[in-house]
């Protein structure tokens, strides 16, 4: 099997980026409407807001362990 070129390689690695983002940012313009239906006080909206970024960083260093070899 021939191995990819490193320029691929980062391109994909930018479009995967680009389209994990929106579901990341579209959260904040509807957060009210959230914690209006879910009835969430301002310390839950918070760690709502926050806790994607939280598990991208504390589950990153396991992404190269659950990777292809």
């Amino acid at each position: 099997m021939k191995p990819f070129p490193r320029a691929l390689l980062l391109l994909a690695l930018v479009l995967a980026a680009i389209n994990l983002r929106p579901g990341i940012t579209s959260l904040a313009p509807l957060i009210e409407r959230i914690a209006l239906e879910l009835s969430l006080s301002r310390g839950l909206i918070s760690l709502t807001t926050a806790l994607p970024v939280l598990c991208m960083g504390l589950l990153a260093p396991f992404a190269a362990y659950f990777g292809p070899p």
